[in-house]
């Protein structure tokens, strides 16, 4: 199975504007944060994307979070 260790290796795979979408959401989602309050801040707080492009950057991370094992990497 392939995993995704460090962040270099997410945006050498998804490219530099998705992997920090990715990247975002994780940080996000493990500071206990569920998809609605992510969409809060994003789509209504701080405006970076809009409800549809964030429904599209969600799903890419759904799909690519399973793969993600960065927790051991970020707390060193």
């Amino acid at each position: 199975m392939t995993s995704i260790n460090t962040e270099l290796e997410l945006f050498s795979l998804k490219g530099n504007v998705t992997g920090g979408k990715i990247l975002l959401f994780d940080r996000l989602e493990q500071n206990n944060l569920n998809e609605e309050q992510i969409r809060e801040l994003v789509v209504d707080k701080y405006m970076i994307m809009r409800p549809k492009h964030f429904i599209r950057s969600w799903k890419e991370y759904t799909q690519t979070k399973r793969f993600l094992h960065l927790d051991s990497v970020s707390e060193e």
